[in-house]
């Protein structure tokens, strides 16, 4: 007997929708991703991924520039506080020097060797003003007395300045290599070095204006002598503070004399002072006399007198070619300048310490970033693709 077809019809296998193999998963209901939906979300993470660096970018940079402004404004103060008070003391002791000169050619004693009668020795005044020497000249420019006894041989130049100093307050005249008359006596074999002259003429009584009758002259040897003022003012392990003439010439001695002789910057058995000129050697192809001054000595000497002072905090190669920061003085009175400077690495080390701790935040912000952008990406391709499976 014969089913009816509706119960065959029934005890088949349900009938599968078209297109669908019998072994596939319930994962296929998933409708793919559009390629539009795919490029919308790559763009917003491109364009977050750009907005995310570039406020990254603009933030290290304006911290790192008010850092660094920052730095350089406490390193300027720093400097030019010790550079004033430098100058201070320098100032005041050849100002007591000059003052001491200027009694000698006052005091009525010294008048009296001048017109050779009996007076005081200058071996006494020596001893009392506590100088290396004191020479008397007459008015035409020639050593009668010395604090040695001997007469010295005096360095024509100086005897030339001298004979031009006619004011009454005298003048402190450049140091230069010359022989010295100690108490007792110029030795057989002088050694010329260098010695700081200070003048004051010996003016008569009737007019002010009238031609000197004599020098009253004080010599210091000046390597002690500014050892003892600025030897000691060194900022840190790269500073020294040091004075130079109006020829760019170091007057006092470099604290890095031993490395300039290892680089054969300067002679055998020569000292810096006076034979060291500020000059930048750059590559150190250029030849000495081409090299030009470095840029400290060329602002002091610009314009000495109008613009006496500064500084420079930017960076700049000294006289070993080193970067350096560093503020000057001049001392118009004394024809004389003053430096202090130190090494820029040193002077913005807390900078590059800070740049590197601000280095490091930013690439844990960039990793947090990136991290970020992954989980961004990945959850709007969710939702993108669960929205376009509802469709």
């Amino acid at each position: 007997m014969v089913e009816p077809t509706h119960l065959q019809r029934d005890s088949r296998t349900p009938a599968q929708p078209a297109g669908r193999s019998p072994g596939t998963t319930a994962s296929a209901d998933v409708v793919p991703l559009p390629l539009h939906h795919v490029r919308r979300v790559q763009m917003r993470v491109a364009m977050a991924a750009m907005v995310a660096i570039v406020m990254v970018s603009v933030v290290g940079w304006v911290g790192h520039r008010m850092l660094t402004e920052r730095t350089a404004a406490v390193v300027g103060s720093y400097l030019m506080s010790m550079r004033d008070s430098a100058a201070h003391v320098v100032g005041d002791t050849l100002d007591n020097l000059r003052e001491t000169t200027r009694g000698f050619a006052a005091d009525p004693e010294v008048v009296q060797l001048l017109q050779g009668d009996d007076g005081v020795t200058l071996n006494h005044l020596a001893r009392v003003a506590r100088v290396d020497d004191v020479l008397l000249l007459d008015g035409l420019g020639h050593v009668i007395a010395s604090a040695g006894g001997a007469l010295p041989v005096v360095n024509p130049e100086i005897l030339v300045r001298i004979t031009t100093v006619t004011e009454v307050q005298g003048a402190t005249l450049p140091v230069l290599e010359d022989l010295i008359s100690t108490r007792l006596g110029v030795s057989e074999r002088p050694v010329p070095i260098p010695l700081l002259t200070l003048v004051a003429p010996i003016l008569g009584r009737d007019t002010e204006f009238r031609k000197p009758r004599g020098w009253v002259v004080v010599r210091v040897a000046a390597i002690p002598l500014f050892a003892r003022l600025v030897g000691d003012l060194r900022p840190g392990s790269t500073g020294e503070t040091y004075l130079f003439d109006r020829l760019g010439r170091m007057l006092s001695r470099s604290r890095f004399e031993a490395e300039m002789h290892q680089r054969k910057m300067l002679g055998e058995n020569l000292t810096s002072a006076l034979h060291t000129v500020l000059r930048d050697p750059g590559d150190g192809l250029t030849p000495v006399e081409s090299q030009p001054l470095t840029v400290l000595a060329a602002s002091a000497l610009r314009d000495p007198e109008g613009h006496p002072r500064g500084s420079q905090l930017s960076g700049y190669r000294d006289y070993r070619g080193q970067l350096v920061v560093g503020a000057w003085d001049w001392l118009p009175e004394h024809n004389m300048g003053l430096a202090i400077e130190m090494d820029r690495v040193e002077a913005f080390a807390a900078v590059s310490e800070l740049k590197n701790m601000f280095l490091m935040l930013l690439a844990l912000l960039a990793l947090a970033l990136v991290g970020g952008l992954v989980w961004y990406r990945r959850a709007a391709l969710l939702r993108a693709r669960a929205h376009s499976a509802e469709r």
